[in-house]
């Protein structure tokens, strides 16, 4: 994670902030916004949800998995048929969990 006063840097590298994530998706969150603490010298809070979850059947469950969806849906190269039923289920994000 990286931060900057201005919007094109120079931006500060401040580490990895998933540490004891193995997977390195966010703890299978999307981070939405990181606040550091006011009253603590090295403290940052990140806010994250989860849409891709036991909620949305049919999705994939794993970051490798939706890898691959997205790889048959955007590639250019590859053949989609709009039929094909590769694209993703409507996501309920009202029972999106939070982390």
């Amino acid at each position: 994670m990286a931060c900057s006063k201005l919007y094109h840097g120079p931006f500060e590298v401040l580490g990895n902030p998933h540490a004891g994530d193995d997977s390195n998706t966010s703890f299978g969150s999307q981070i939405c916004s990181v606040f550091k603490h006011p009253q603590k010298k090295d403290l940052y809070i990140a806010l994250g949800d989860r849409w891709v979850t036991e909620h949305t059947p049919g999705n994939p469950k794993t970051y490798e998995e939706a890898a691959a969806v997205f790889e048959r849906i955007f590639n250019p190269s590859g053949d989609l048929n709009e039929d094909n039923g590769d694209n993703f289920q409507p996501v309920d994000t009202t029972k999106a969990g939070f982390v």
